[in-house]
């Protein structure tokens, strides 16, 4: 989750296809900088929930985003604001909003995949790993890659060439902050989000 600069209003709910809230987080730390209780620890920063979802194979999920303030989660400028939901290291879902007034309802927002049989591994062509990261970024991928690093700006920080499955990349030089990661390869081409923290 992306906070704003009120987290305090902040909250969010996933719900099965039965209605029923299945993971919900916030609302998260007031601040002291305002009456309304804007900064503090929790404003305009990324907060990680894990969780499992129960619930049948395909099954469709909504995704609702919650402003006690009625403003949505638009205030401040130094991060984007939303919520991403990744399963096994893969983006499954991911929404930016700025004023969307008290919710922000998304339904069939995603689906599970169910769960694998213990003999059957999940065979992927590509992922990187972990997202947010400390700086160090794992690749698992069927053919060599050339990865570009890129800043909200479109500049150019960070290039690695032939990225083999099992290697990683160091970006711990970097600010903290979000970038886009361009991956290119023989039959693999992805675009990204990096999340620094």
């Amino acid at each position: 989750v992306h906070t704003d600069f009120y987290p305090s209003e902040m909250s969010w709910e996933i719900k099965n296809a039965a209605g029923q809230i299945v993971a919900s987080g916030g609302d998260y730390e007031a601040g002291t900088e305002d009456q309304y209780g804007g900064g503090g620890p929790d404003s305009e920063t990324v907060k990680i929930h894990n969780f499992n979802l129960p619930g049948a194979e395909d099954e469709c999920h909504t995704v609702i985003l919650r402003d006690s303030f009625g403003d949505g989660w638009s205030a401040g400028f130094s991060t984007p604001h939303g919520i991403e939901i990744f399963s096994n290291g893969e983006l499954v879902y991911e929404k930016w909003v700025l004023n969307f007034g008290t919710v922000s309802s998304n339904a069939k927002a995603f689906t599970t995949s169910g769960v694998l049989d213990v003999e059957t591994p999940l065979v992927q062509n590509f992922a990187m790993f972990p997202n947010p990261t400390k700086g160090i970024v794992n690749f698992s991928t069927i053919e060599p890659v050339d990865v570009t690093i890129v800043d909200v700006t479109g500049k150019v920080v960070f290039t690695a060439l032939n990225v083999n499955d099992g290697e990683n990349i160091n970006l711990t030089a970097l600010q903290k902050g979000l970038y886009i990661a361009q991956v290119k390869g023989q039959t693999i081409q992805k675009t990204e989000k990096i999340i620094l923290d």
